[in-house]
């Protein structure tokens, strides 16, 4: 029996498959498409009935799309109506055309399909649209980068214009320097400025940075400048003139209103450490938990930056024993400002101490040589050799200077003037210091779940 003497869809699965045998026509996809190009409508139908998928595929196009690229309304129509997906159209028609032409096929094929084959069309449509769009967007975007390029050229040169005018001002006068860096870093930019106020490292340099320092807000603008001053402090330390030192001792007085000192209620004189005020609303301030007198709150006065000395009310010391927070009537103090960064290797660290025997305030540089999960002396034990672990630092002081009495407690800050650790003992040339998230927990589990003393 031959295809064109009978009626495809008169044929069941087994008579469609004998059919196909009996002339000589191999069951396949690729079998199928060419016929499906070839336009043979009958074979077509011969080949759905004996079972051959309507969405059949052969390297990317479907046999929807094949149909369509000739322009087969009729295969299109009987593939739809043997279930083939309409949006399968969308996946072979452009192998080999241009937009354009796949949108005037299907167009030219849009009476045949359903209410679903035309909502495929639309969706087609938007899919082209979408295609356009998104090439206008990365020719814009393009643009806009070379635009940035172009603008960026232009800057540098008006900064090297800037810098041009005004170098012979940084050989002059130290008001002279100051003027021009300061200039520079507004004028032409604030990285070029501090590069030229360091290479220039003396009392308009470090004039300049402090300004940048004292008075940038933003975040490329102060911090920057406040490690640039970190780094020619680092340079003083076997210097007698110490300007810098100077410098950012200035900038971080505004923190010292946020340190207290822990004293002896029964002798005031015998001061024994330093301390930080981390929740001035409830007035809430932490210190090393070997600070607090063997009396507890009844034996431990605070004494504030205004000078003012309070009874401690109630201390708390954290679950792990290593920071205690206290807990004053003085309220609505100045926080300290608490840092959300880690310390890492070879970082600078700057620490805002006090001398408790000269009372006399001071700040070091040091270098972190250490992070991480490190042993802490228990204050609680009494022969001081058990050891507790928590997240700290060491650092290295500068000159090889070792802790002057009473630095414990005190604040280690990182270039963007924030706290990153506390002081919680020290050994020949290295402090060890607990780190801002240890002090934050003890703060959190004050009066509730550490043990009042």
């Amino acid at each position: 029996m031959t295809i064109s003497d009978s009626d495809p869809d008169s044929f069941t699965l087994a008579q469609a498959r004998a059919v196909l045998s009996n002339n000589g026509l191999p069951f396949s996809q690729r079998h199928f498409l060419r016929h499906i190009r070839d336009g043979n409508t009958a074979i077509v139908k011969t080949y759905l009935k004996a079972g051959m998928c309507p969405n059949a595929k052969v390297e990317g196009e479907t046999a929807l799309a094949a149909a369509a690229n000739v322009k087969s309304g009729e295969i299109v129509e009987i593939l739809i109506q043997n279930g083939a997906v309409p949006g399968g159209i969308v996946e072979g028609l452009s192998l080999h055309r241009s937009k354009k032409d796949v949108w005037e096929i299907v167009s030219s094929l849009g009476g045949i399909f359903t209410f679903i084959s035309s909502l495929t069309i639309a969706g087609i449509g938007a899919y082209f649209t979408h295609s356009y769009n998104s090439a206008q967007i990365t020719v814009a975007k393009q643009q806009a980068e070379r635009d940035a390029q172009s603008k960026d050229y232009q800057n540098r040169i008006a900064e090297m214009q800037t810098v041009e005018k005004l170098i012979p001002h940084l050989i002059k006068d130290d008001s002279s320097k100051k003027a021009a860096l300061i200039a520079i870093g507004e004028l032409a930019s604030p990285k070029v400025g501090r590069a030229l106020a360091v290479a220039y490292a003396n009392e308009g340099g470090i004039e300049a940075l402090s300004y940048w320092a004292s008075t940038g807000t933003k975040s490329n603008v102060g911090p920057p400048a406040v490690a640039a001053l970190t780094e020619i402090a680092k340079t003083e330390a076997k210097s007698d003139a110490k300007p810098a030192r100077e410098a950012l001792t200035a900038i971080l007085e505004k923190s010292r209103s946020s340190m207290i000192v822990i004293a002896s209620s029964s002798d005031q004189t015998y001061k024994i450490c330093n301390g930080i005020i981390v929740n001035g609303k409830l007035g809430l301030i932490a210190a090393p938990s070997f600070c607090i007198p063997k009396g507890g709150a009844k034996d431990t006065t605070i004494e504030f930056h205004d000078g003012s000395v309070w009874p401690a009310e109630r201390i708390s010391t954290g679950k792990n024993g290593l920071i205690s927070i206290l807990q004053t009537a003085k309220k609505n103090t100045q926080e300290l400002p608490l840092s959300d960064k880690k310390f890492a290797k070879n970082d600078v660290a700057l620490l805002l101490t006090r001398n408790l025997l000269t009372n006399s305030p001071s700040i070091l540089v040091g270098k972190v040589t250490d992070t991480g999960v490190m042993p802490f002396i228990d204050a609680r034990s009494s022969d001081f050799t058990r050891t507790i672990a928590a997240h700290g630092y060491r650092i290295q002081l500068e000159n090889g200077k070792t802790n002057a009495f009473g630095t414990g407690g005190s604040p280690y800050f990182d270039s963007e003037g924030k706290a990153v650790c506390m002081e919680f003992q020290g050994y020949e040339q290295i402090a060890e210091c607990i780190a801002v998230k240890e002090i934050l927990l003890a703060a959190n589990a004050a009066f509730v779940g550490g043990p009042a003393m």
